[in-house]
C-alpha cells in the first residue's frame, strides 16, 4: 500500500463572503442589524452583501455590496439563487436580516471552520445554531454532525455554507417558510455532510439567538427591545407590534409540522404501572375518532394531542367505557387541562398541549374514545380572543391544588419525555457577564454517571451558580458531590447545607424545574477549580416523586407543600395578592355551580 499524499491549503479571506438575505419591506431593520454588526464584529474580514429588491443600504464604516433582484417577479429562493451566483467566493456566511448580534464574534473560529470545509470537500454547512437532538458524534474538533434523517438537515439558521450546495438546495421558487418546510421531506437523503455547534458550548461562535431576539411572524420579540436600547439603537416597536405564543400556529412552517399524534396516559394517584398509551391515528386536519385500550386504568387520565400547540380542537368528545359496559361522555365542559374554551372550541396556546379528565367513578376503565375535528386554520383575531380567555385549570381549593401538582408530576413518570434528555449545565458567577471567568471545554450528559471540571478565574463574590440546563424537570442526582480544588488537591467537599435550589429527598437531590438550577458556597479557601460529579436520575422512581407529592407520611410534610407554595406563586405574580384571593373565591363559587354528579 502507496503512502496517501493530502494537499492542504490554508484558505483565503476571498474564499468567504457573508450574504445577508432580506426584502424591501423589512428595511426598518437594516440600520438595527447592521450597528450590532459593526458593534460586535469589528475584525470582519470577509466581504459583506446584502440581498434585497430594489432598495439599496449606505454605511459609513462598513462596505456593503448591495445585490437587488434581477427581477420584481422572482421568488424569495430565485432572488437568493441569482444573488449567490454573482458573488465570487466559494463559501458563504448566510444570515437573516433579524439574526441580530450580542456579543463579540470569534472570528478565528470561523476562519477553523472554513479550514474544515476546505480540507473536506463533502461538507456541506456547518450551522452555528445547536442542532442537538438530531446530531451524533464528530471527527471535527467543536462540531457535531446531524444524522442522515435530520429533519432540519437544511435549514435557514445562521450557517456556514460551501455556495455551491446551498445553490443546488434553492432548486424550487418557494417563500424562505416554504423552502423550510419542504426542506423537512426533500432532503433526508441528501448528502450527509451537515455539522452544528453542540449546545454544549459555552462561548458561541456568533453569539445570535433566533428565538429570543429579532422577528417572528413579523413581529418582535419582546427581549429585542431591552436589546436594543443597551446599544443605544432607537426604534419604534409599535410599527410592527410584539410577537405572541398564540401566532405560532399560523406560521406555515410551524403549521405543516402540527399533527395529532396522540398518547394517553392513565394516571390515578401516580400508580406503579403508568403506560403511556398511543394511537395508531395521526390527523394532519379534520375529523377525528381515537380509540384507546386501556385495560383497567381508573378514574384518571390524561390526553396529549400533539407535540406542537397553537391550533384548536372543535366538537370535543370524549367516551369512557367502564369494564362493565356503562359508559360516560365528557365534553369541553367536564374537563381541564392547559387549554382555553372559546365558544366551544378547545385552544392550545401554549406548549405542552394537554386534557386532563376525572372520571370521578369508581370503575374500572376498558377504553377510552376521543373524537372532534382539529382545526389548524384559525384566524389571528380568533386567535387573541381565545388568547385572552383563562385557561381551564382545576379548580382553585385545597385538594384541588393538590390535583394540579398531580397534573404536572404525573407527566414526568412517562420514560418517553425523556427520549431526549440531554444536559448541559455551566458555571457561573452571580451578575452580569459572569461566565468570563470560568472556563470548561463543555460536556454533554444524559441519564447516567457523569462529572465536569470548571477553571475558576478572579472573583468577587463566593457564590456561584451551577446551572444544569436539562430540557426537563422531575430528575434526581444521586451521589452529588461538589469538590473545591486548589493546587490540584482536593479543600472541600460541599456538605448539604452549602447547596441550594434542589430538595434532598430519598438520597437524591431533587430538580423539579427546567432548567434546573443550583446554588453552591465556594467560601472563603483560593480555590482555582471546581469538579462536580454524580448520577442523573431521569425519570425519578415513583416512589420518590410521591413524597413530594403527597409527603412522606399521612399528612403533606414540607416536601409536598413546595408544590402548593409554587401554585400560589404563580398566581399572585399573574394576579397580585388580593386578586387570587378574589379569583380563588370566584373559582370556588363557579366550581360549586357546575359541579359534577359524582357517581363515587
Amino acid at each position: 500500500m502507496g503512502l496517501q499524499i493530502v494537499v492542504w491549503r490554508e484558505v483565503s479571506m476571498k474564499d468567504c463572503a457573508i450574504v445577508v438575505s432580506t426584502c424591501d419591506g423589512y428595511s426598518d431593520i437594516w440600520n438595527a442589524f447592521f450597528t450590532l454588526f459593526k458593534k460586535y464584529w469589528p475584525d470582519n474580514p470577509f466581504p459583506v452583501y446584502l440581498n434585497s429588491e430594489t432598495l439599496d443600504i449606505k454605511d459609513d464604516d462598513i462596505s456593503i455590496l448591495t445585490l437587488k433582484a434581477l427581477s420584481s417577479e422572482l421568488s424569495w429562493t430565485r432572488r437568493l439563487k441569482e444573488a449567490l451566483i454573482r458573488i465570487d467566493a466559494e463559501y458563504i456566511v448566510f444570515m437573516l436580516d433579524d439574526f441580530f448580534l450580542y456579543d463579540i464574534v470569534d472570528t478565528e473560529r470561523i476562519l477553523d471552520f472554513l479550514q474544515y470545509m476546505d480540507n473536506d470537500p463533502e461538507l456541506s454547512a456547518i450551522y452555528f445554531s445547536p442542532l442537538s437532538a438530531f446530531t451524533g458524534p464528530s471527527y471535527l474538533h467543536g462540531l457535531e454532525k446531524l444524522k442522515r434523517e435530520a429533519e432540519c438537515k437544511v435549514n435557514l439558521t445562521l450557517a456556514l455554507w460551501r455556495k455551491d450546495v446551498l445553490i443546488k438546495c434553492l432548486f424550487a421558487d418557494e417563500s424562505a417558510w416554504e423552502f423550510e418546510a419542504n426542506a423537512l421531506d426533500r432532503f433526508i437523503d441528501n448528502n450527509d455532510g451537515y455539522y452544528a455547534v453542540p449546545a454544549r458550548t459555552l462561548k458561541k461562535t456568533i453569539p445570535y439567538d433566533y428565538g429570543k431576539f429579532g422577528l417572528f411572524s413579523g413581529k418582535w420579540f419582546r427581549a429585542t427591545e431591552e436589546l436594543f436600547v443597551n446599544n443605544g439603537i432607537v426604534y419604534d416597536f409599535m410599527q410592527r407590534g410584539f410577537y405572541e405564543d398564540y401566532m405560532f400556529g399560523t406560521i406555515p412552517y410551524v403549521a405543516r409540522q402540527i399533527k395529532m399524534d396522540s398518547y394517553i396516559v392513565p394516571c390515578h394517584f401516580l400508580k406503579k404501572d403508568n403506560p403511556r398509551i398511543n394511537s395508531d391515528i395521526v390527523v394532519d386536519e379534520g375529523s377525528f375518532h381515537q380509540e384507546y385500550n386501556v385495560d383497567n386504568a381508573q378514574r384518571i387520565f390524561m390526553w396529549h394531542p400533539s407535540a406542537l400547540h397553537s391550533f384548536a380542537i372543535d366538537s370535543f368528545k370524549c367516551t369512557v367505557e367502564f369494564a362493565d359496559n356503562s359508559k360516560k361522555i365528557f365534553g369541553v365542559a367536564d374537563v381541564f387541562g392547559n387549554f382555553v374554551e372559546y365558544k366551544g372550541t378547545i385552544f392550545f396556546l401554549k406548549w405542552g398541549a394537554f386534557v386532563y379528565v376525572m372520571t370521578r367513578i369508581r370503575k374500572k376503565i376498558k377504553r377510552i374514545i376521543i373524537e372532534g375535528v382539529l382545526n389548524k386554520s384559525v384566524s389571528i383575531e380568533t386567535r387573541n380572543n381565545a388568547s385572552k380567555m383563562r385557561e381551564k385549570l382545576l379548580s382553585i381549593g385545597l385538594f384541588d391544588i393538590i390535583n394540579l401538582t398531580r397534573i404536572n408530576a404525573e407527566r414526568l413518570l412517562i420514560p418517553n419525555n425523556y427520549t431526549a434528555f440531554r444536559i448541559y449545565p455551566s458555571l457561573c458567577f452571580d451578575g452580569k457577564d459572569s461566565k468570563k471567568n470560568i472556563h470548561c471545554d463543555g460536556i454533554e450528559f444524559f441519564a447516567g454517571n457523569f462529572m465536569v471540571m470548571y477553571e475558576i478565574g478572579e472573583r468577587s463574590t463566593s457564590s456561584v451558580k451551577w446551572e444544569i440546563g436539562a430540557n426537563l424537570g422531575g430528575f434526581g442526582l444521586k451521589d452529588f458531590t461538589v469538590e473545591l480544588i486548589r493546587e490540584n488537591q482536593v479543600c472541600k467537599i460541599l456538605q448539604n447545607n452549602e447547596i441550594s435550589g434542589g430538595t434532598y429527598i430519598d438520597n437524591l437531590l431533587v430538580c423539579m424545574d427546567a432548567p434546573g438550577c443550583l446554588n453552591l458556597k465556594l467560601t472563603d479557601c483560593e480555590v482555582v477549580s471546581v469538579r462536580i460529579s454524580g448520577c442523573v436520575i431521569a425519570p425519578l422512581p415513583r416512589r420518590t416523586l410521591r413524597k413530594i407529592i403527597y409527603g412522606s407520611g399521612r399528612f403533606i410534610n414540607l416536601d409536598g407543600l413546595r408544590f402548593i407554595y409554587s401554585t400560589i406563586k404563580r398566581g399572585v405574580k399573574r394576579y397580585g395578592f388580593f386578586g387570587l384571593m378574589i379569583e380563588a373565591v370566584s373559582r370556588i363559587f363557579r366550581r360549586n355551580k357546575n359541579n359534577y354528579n359524582e357517581d363515587d
